[in-house]
């Protein structure tokens, strides 16, 4: 052959190989993509993501760290269903397993005399058993609601420690809530006083070791104080504080700094009753006008204050600091300022200064004698006089006898206080020749009335001046009326937030356990004259809806005759049946259960309206016109109240 055609048959030859081979790359190319394509459209579908999917050639190359073994398992049979088994090529690994968190174990101990609830999660060792184990000695045949959860777990560090200190506090307090977390004790529980708040806070303390921390919430229902009174008098450096009443701790502690640059004796005593939440500042702004005067005294009752200057002050900066005062004090509060006039002294040994006597009154709260009077018998009869008018525990007398006064002293000073018993507030001043009246009044016609009374029994001789404003009654909320009793209906949900009157079942007697609860409830009912409470009872939903509801009412009857048996004065009680149609819980549940089986005291307002949020009567009334309100003369008997409880003994 000669060479060209050689040359031309090798050339051609190699342009088909070459052909060939270019033809060969682009197939499996388009064979990688496709593929690839296909099975992270199928991965993205069942979300796994973490796959990485690589193709050389036929092979597939799964890469990627699966979260878990499950998940691996699972991206490989996914791409077997698609591509042939000896094509894949598992390249994955499996996240290392995690450490398990430890588990939150909480535990809440609940007591109500023998009764015992558990909630929480508690580890299976020194877990359910060893706080079964431990009720025992909290009391006698414990009766125990277990709700509790358990897991296997390492025991927390600190939690037997917990658990060992929260069954000894519980055994401690017959009403309460304790709960226990691993190095933490919480405890909420009620007191009779602050006394016995204080000593159990620190009895409490002593049994805590150092590595643990405890938490107290022992709240003390409060005295209702009524008057509300802050009554002080000042004398340079020397205050004499006679009275002080403050809302909370840190009120009484704000107005003991206020007096504490001077030599003060007396405290303060904190309960309920103030006039307004700003009875602290009221005393403080009070104050602080009584120390610009220098001497002087200070009574503030309720809402009334009364700011009193020094004998023979000056009586233009008087002025300008009761003013400043009275624009400064809250709007609920009023304000009657005095300044008596100056003594006059002796001429000589044998002249006494002339006669004179004073009152003041400030509105609805007190009204104080001064001067002179013949003898004990007038001092009797004035003061008696006095309160006669203006009510008894109100007047302060501080009047002195003196023989040689003019003919006639004692009408005068009669009529004087009579005259004052007319106004709202104001002073009266009576000497030997002039009878000085001025004040405020709600109406004209009090000149008139005045003159007609003076004309009547004071000699023409006596010059009579009146210096009276007319002011419009101003309406203000009356403490010991409806704000005294949402306070002390405060206190009584208060009481019943930790404890409940209980009966044993089917009973309407009142367990020998609550009657401790029922005296503190009555102490608090006696510090509300005139308040109106509705008792009401109510039951679970277990048993008939007719036994339950004459169950509930025996009940309500049966504690408001065991609160009047403890001779409440001017406090008026009813007392409902509600039986099962308020619940506050679950009654799928022993928990929810007991906390519907309840006895409920909620403040009727002064428009027949309940207050509270379990008070339903509209709505009770229509859909259970049974329950109509069981006084103490209409209590079912004994045998009645077990004929139709019948056999529900959950309640």
């Amino acid at each position: 052959m000669r060479l060209a055609a050689f040359i031309f048959v090798m050339a051609s030859v190699g342009a088909s190989v070459t052909g060939a081979y270019f033809t060969a790359q682009t197939a499996v190319r388009y064979l990688e993509t496709s593929t690839k394509s296909q099975l992270d459209v199928a991965l993205s579908a069942t979300g796994d993501a973490w796959a990485e999917i690589e193709t050389d050639g036929l092979l597939v190359h799964i890469l990627g760290e699966a979260p878990d073994e499950p998940s691996r398992f699972r991206v490989i049979e996914t791409i077997a269903r698609l591509v042939a088994g000896d094509r894949i090529s598992d390249l994955t690994t499996v996240r290392a397993k995690q450490a398990t968190e430890t588990p939150d174990f909480t535990l809440e101990m609940l007591r109500n005399g023998d009764r015992v609830s558990l909630i929480g999660l508690v580890p299976n060792a020194h877990g359910r058993n060893e706080i079964i184990e431990g009720l025992e000695d909290v009391t006698d045949d414990p009766a125990v609601t277990d709700m509790l959860d358990s897991v296997e777990f390492d025991v927390p560090e600190h939690w037997e420690e917990s658990l060992d200190l929260g069954l000894l506090i519980l055994s401690s307090l017959p009403r309460s809530k304790v709960g226990v977390r691993p190095g933490v004790v919480t405890v909420d529980t009620v007191v009779d006083d602050i006394a016995e708040q204080a000593q159990l806070e620190e009895e409490l303390m002593d049994v805590v070791p150092e590595h643990l921390e405890l938490a107290l919430n022992i709240s003390a229902p409060r005295p209702v104080i009524s008057p509300f009174v802050f009554d002080f008098e000042l004398e340079g450096e020397t205050g004499i504080l006679r009275k002080c009443a403050a809302e909370t701790r840190q009120d009484k502690a704000d107005l003991l700094r206020a007096v504490s640059a001077l030599d003060v004796e007396g405290g303060c005593d904190v309960g309920l009753g103030a006039p307004s939440p700003d009875w602290a500042e009221a005393v403080t702004l009070s104050l602080s006008a009584l120390d610009q005067l220098g001497a002087g005294s200070l009574r503030i009752e309720n809402a009334d204050i009364l700011l009193t200057g020094p004998v023979g002050g000056d009586e233009p900066g008087f002025e300008a600091v009761a003013q400043e005062l009275r624009s400064a004090l809250p709007a609920v509060f009023s304000l009657t300022s005095v300044l008596p006039p100056p003594e006059l002294e002796e001429d000589s040994g044998e002249v006494g200064a002339p006669p004179k006597f004073t009152a003041v009154r400030t509105e609805g709260t007190v009204i104080r004698l001064r001067g002179d009077v013949l003898d004990e018998t007038m001092q009797s009869a004035v003061r008696a006089y006095a309160e006669a008018q203006f009510g008894f525990d109100t007047v302060v007398d501080e009047t002195e006898m003196n023989a040689d006064l003019p003919d006639g002293w004692p009408k005068r000073v009669l009529t004087g206080i009579e005259a004052l018993s007319l106004m709202t507030s104001g002073q009266l001043e009576v000497t030997e020749d002039r009878l000085l009246i001025s004040g405020t009044a709600t109406t004209e016609r009090i000149r008139d009335e005045l003159r007609a009374l003076f004309d009547t029994a004071l000699p023409a001789q006596i010059e009579i001046d009146m210096n009276i404003e007319i002011k419009a009654a101003e309406v203000r909320p009356v403490r010991g009326s409806m704000q005294l009793y949402e306070a002390c209906a405060d206190q009584i949900d208060e009481l019943l937030s930790v404890a409940q009157i209980t009966f044993p079942p089917g009973s309407t007697e009142i367990a020998e356990e609550s009657q401790s609860l029922i005296r503190n409830l009555a102490t608090i009912l006696q510090a509300c004259p005139g308040a109106r409470f509705e008792i009401g009872g109510h039951t679970d939903s277990q048993g008939r809806e007719e036994s339950n509801m004459a169950l509930s009412q025996a009940r309500a009857a049966a504690v408001m005759s065991a609160l009047l048996d403890l001779e409440l004065e001017l406090v008026f009680l009813e007392s409902r049946g509600y039986g099962e149609t308020q619940p506050i819980a679950d009654n799928e549940t022993e928990l929810g259960r007991a906390m519907n089986r309840r006895i409920a005291f909620t403040l009727i307002h002064e428009d027949g309206t309940i207050a509270g949020a379990e008070a339903h009567r509209d709505n009770a009334g229509e859909d259970h016109p049974e329950a109509e309100a069981v006084t103490e003369e209409t209590s079912p008997t004994e045998a009645e109240t077990e004929e139709e409880t019948g056999s529900d003994e959950q309640n």
